[in-house]
């Protein structure tokens, strides 16, 4: 049953938020070239990368933890394959996501530094996969790549936004 007082503190709340994103309405994106194709259609796939980030470090600690060890490495597939393939789109361009490479050379700058730590993190991911289970080297390895690649990531964010304005 749901009380007066929870139903005001809902309106409220409800009141607060929409002032919030009147007052601080989201960056339009439409019609911004990344590189042939707009921003619109690539910007789903780069706001998950920093997701993807954070969900490959749980994935592997599930992992090396023993928890539900099949599952957390199917995961583990899926993030990284994910995260792989929308750089590659990125860089490249991909018909099946419907992505053109990228040309902004803001945003290349951007990327390739995400790139640059790619590999180090990947590796240890790849190795957590086939062996099916995270050795100590790995464990530090990701957790010496996340944060620097989840910033990376969040700065491709942040250098669409700043490009738009």
């Amino acid at each position: 049953m749901v009380t007066k007082k929870a139903t005001g503190i809902f309106i409220s709340l409800f009141t607060l938020f929409a002032l919030i994103a009147v007052a601080f309405p989201a960056p339009s994106f439409a019609g911004k070239e990344l590189g042939g194709q707009t921003v619109t259609r690539a910007l789903p796939f780069i706001n998950e990368l920093p997701t993807q980030t954070q969900k490959m470090s749980t994935e592997v600690m599930y992992v090396a933890l023993g928890v539900d060890v099949e599952e957390n490495l199917g995961n583990l597939r899926k993030s990284r394959d994910f995260f792989h393939k929308v750089l590659l789109a990125l860089r490249k361009g991909d018909p099946e996501l419907d992505v053109s490479a990228a040309t902004d050379p803001q945003f290349l700058e951007a990327l390739g530094k995400v790139e640059a730590l790619w590999p180090r993190f990947d590796l240890a991911v790849r190795r957590v996969l086939s062996a099916k289970t995270a050795a100590k080297e790995d464990l530090i390895a990701i957790g010496e790549y996340n944060l620097p690649l989840l910033e990376a990531a969040e700065e491709m964010i942040t250098t669409v936004i700043k490009t738009d304005r």
